[in-house]
């Protein structure tokens, strides 16, 4: 798997979260801890 994660794919994705950098979620601010 490539390093590179496309965060802009993440964004209210809850099922990438896991996947992707924390502060895409934080950013976001739809896609709080669960």
């Amino acid at each position: 798997e490539p390093p590179f994660i496309d965060a802009s794919r993440c964004y209210g994705c809850h099922a990438c979260i896991p996947a992707c950098p924390f502060g895409a979620i934080v950013l976001n601010g739809h896609g709080g801890p669960a």
